[in-house]
């Protein structure tokens, strides 16, 4: 038999740290292609990851994801521009130019990597605001049919109306709890899919 859904999704805390992204397996096994093919083209390795701050009423701090990636910025962040190792020693052969190729690609599918990363937890951070607002106010939808029952209950039992009144107000009770349930079943979908978006959690 099917038990009803009790209780409430966890707490989301205000502000999170964007280094909590870095748990997650796509995010770091790009993140270790990354290093290996700067280690082959010779760059030293720097701190990869955009260090952002996660507020649940207002996303990231950054106005849109791509900026975090935007020009020199990114490739400095990953240890230097390829023109300072093209020119430094004169290192300009076929195997040196391929692990500069190889370097690009890597950055490149880890900036898309990091970008999906973020987006995933804008998505579930907004999802689990607006399936709260929504829960709250179905709540109040299933006291006040709450209280249509219970009025029109005491209308019945003193003769006032007829028992299709409470009929139709156990109806609309029965509506409004199965609306809340959906709802509250929604914020735990969508807290699981935060948990899963951070990695395991926060």
């Amino acid at each position: 038999a099917r038990k009803p859904l009790n209780g409430t999704p966890p707490q989301v805390s205000k502000a999170l740290p964007s280094s909590l992204l870095e748990r997650r397996p796509d995010v770091a096994s790009r993140e270790r292609l990354m290093a290996a093919a700067n280690e082959r083209a010779g760059i030293a390795r720097t701190a990869y990851f955009p260090q952002v701050g996660i507020n649940l009423g207002g996303g990231f701090e950054s106005a849109k994801v791509e900026k975090l990636f935007d020009g020199d910025s990114f490739l400095s962040s990953i240890g230097g521009g390829v023109q300072q190792v093209v020119f430094d020693g004169g290192l300009r052969g076929a195997r040196h130019r391929r692990a500069l190729a190889e370097r690009a690609e890597a950055a490149a599918n880890y900036k898309e990597t990091v970008v999906t990363a973020f987006r995933e937890v804008e998505d579930a951070l907004a999802a689990i605001q607006l399936l709260e607002k929504q829960h709250t106010i179905q709540q109040r939808a299933v006291e006040s049919a709450r209280r249509m029952l219970e009025l029109s209950e005491k209308q019945y039992e003193a003769g006032f109306v007829s028992y299709f009144e409470v009929v139709i107000a156990q109806r609309a009770l029965l509506r409004a709890q199965q609306s809340a349930a959906q709802l509250l079943g929604a914020r735990f979908e969508a807290a699981v899919l935060l948990v899963r978006a951070l990695g395991g959690g926060w």
